[in-house]
């Protein structure tokens, strides 16, 4: 790629039940960077609970598509070359991996964190997240108030559509770009038990794919290390921009 790391555009897509605040700590650590940051709500997510219906991840990756194609077609406008990059975690995650299964060449580079391929387990049940300390009221204030939007039948069935995500990896479609898979030393048990599987999958479809454990991390990164995970994402990067 010919442009800079700075020049890129990263698509930030949050957790179940949540919105695009969940990036509200995480996004101006990246915008410093001189990244342009976008984070969108996922349909039947935030500010589109009310306007799109449940969650599918058909939604999710036609939404992201929709947001792709707006700035490539920008970029060749002002003829310039600005990658763009997905970020997604947990659900997000698996919204962005449902995206690079049918649009692999749409965008130039990815970061999934805390996602799991397979339904709860003996082995790894669900669990609740490790959530932010009840000292810090504002992010609890945004939680609930996100849950609240969607609603619990709503919020039930995007954990039902999170349990039947499933990867599946066209080579008809092309190769995918690099993909940079994270989990955090403490996050939720799915998400270590389909870490090394997710990994060797992506691998295998491009060579430039690397994983990272994050130390002392729980599952809902940018809110836990939003320095942290912003420094992991954007070392990384530079890597290809």
């Amino acid at each position: 790629m010919a442009s800079s790391a700075p020049d890129a555009i990263l698509i930030l897509v949050h957790g179940g039940a949540l919105s695009g605040r969940m990036y509200k700590d995480m996004a101006p650590l990246l915008s410093a960077r001189g990244y342009e940051v976008i984070c969108p709500d996922l349909p039947g997510h935030g500010e589109r609970a009310a306007q799109t219906g449940p969650f599918t991840f058909l939604k999710s990756t036609a939404l992201l598509k929709t947001i792709a194609e707006e700035i490539k077609h920008k970029s060749a406008s002002e003829k310039t070359e600005r990658p763009v990059v997905l970020v997604g975690v947990s659900l997000g995650g698996q919204a962005v991996l449902h995206f690079l299964t049918t649009y692999p060449n749409l965008v130039d580079a990815a970061v999934v964190s805390g996602v799991s391929l397979h339904p709860p387990s003996d082995d790894a049940s669900w669990e609740m997240p490790h959530m932010p300390s009840p000292d810090d009221m504002g992010w609890m204030e945004i939680i609930m108030g996100d849950v609240e939007r969607m609603g619990m039948e709503a919020a039930s069935a995007v954990q039902a559509e999170s349990f039947g995500f499933s990867l599946q990896l066209d080579e008809s479609r092309g190769k995918i770009p690099p993909v940079l898979v994270v989990v955090g030393e403490h996050d939720v048990a799915m998400a270590r038990r389909d870490f090394a599987e997710l990994f060797r999958a992506l691998v295998a479809r491009n060579a430039s794919c690397e994983k990272v454990i994050l130390e002392n991390a729980w599952h809902n990164h940018p809110i836990d290390v939003p320095g942290m995970f912003s420094d992991i994402a954007h070392n990384w990067l530079t890597k290809f921009m």
